[in-house]
């Protein structure tokens, strides 16, 4: 009897090992900032990087193929949550990209959202797409690969400077935000040291407002951006 029972036992444990369903690790993705601004303007020349203007999309791209059974090229979308459409950047797997220093498999993309078209703001997603548009899809199951981020919590544009009296300026911009925020006027004379100028002033959910920051020193550059003590 104890040998029918064992016989039993280990013909249970070979019919669910059998039945085991392997899952596919999701493919590593993010952006950084996780959190920022759309910023309508032209940087100086050298800035163009700096996290104000730019956003950083990371993948492990040979992961994200091997479960979609997608092949270069493909091409990353970004999507706006204020009009619901996936907006294609034009970046390509094939050409574009910088791979990680020390994680070669995670390739990095820069993409200025400001140049995309018209700004949004809420909680945007990023997906890859193939040479005939089709999203990327995991091959075993049919979900959609997509991937969180960022959150635009503020639109900049229109910025400017006047020439006050003794030698100070007027600098300003207009600004948008999910909710009211705290935004910072950062200067720098030598293009390497850059300081909080004046104090943040706050932007309004209720639409585009401006504004103003009066009678401050001369800075060679200026930047406005979220702001924080740090």
């Amino acid at each position: 009897m104890k040998e029918i029972l064992l016989i039993l036992a280990l013909g249970l444990i070979i019919s669910i090992t059998h039945a085991a369903l392997e899952i596919s690790e999701s493919p590593y993705g993010k952006v950084d900032p996780e959190n920022g601004s759309i910023y309508i303007t032209k940087p100086a020349t050298g800035l163009e990087d700096l996290p104000v203007y730019t956003y950083v999309y990371s993948v492990d791209l040979e992961k994200l193929k091997e479960i979609s059974m997608a092949e270069d090229p493909l091409f990353l979308e970004i999507y706006n949550p204020e009009t619901g459409n996936w907006i294609n950047t034009s970046i390509n797997t094939a050409v574009d990209g910088d791979p990680d220093i020390t994680r070669p498999e995670i390739v990095h993309y820069k993409v200025n959202l400001a140049e995309l078209g018209s700004p949004f703001l809420g909680l945007s997603r990023f997906r890859f797409v193939d040479a005939r548009g089709n999203a990327l899809r995991d091959a075993n199951n049919g979900d959609a690969i997509e991937f969180s981020g960022p959150r635009i919590v503020v639109n900049l544009k229109d910025e400017n400077y006047k020439r006050l009296a003794e030698g100070k300026y007027s600098y300003g911009v207009w600004a948008r935000s999910e909710d009211t925020i705290a935004i910072g006027l950062r200067g720098t004379t030598d293009l390497s040291n850059w300081v909080w100028v004046g104090s943040p002033l706050k932007s309004s959910s209720m639409g585009w407002t401006k504004l103003e920051w009066i009678k401050m020193p001369y800075y060679k550059v200026i930047e406005f951006k979220i702001y924080s003590k740090s």
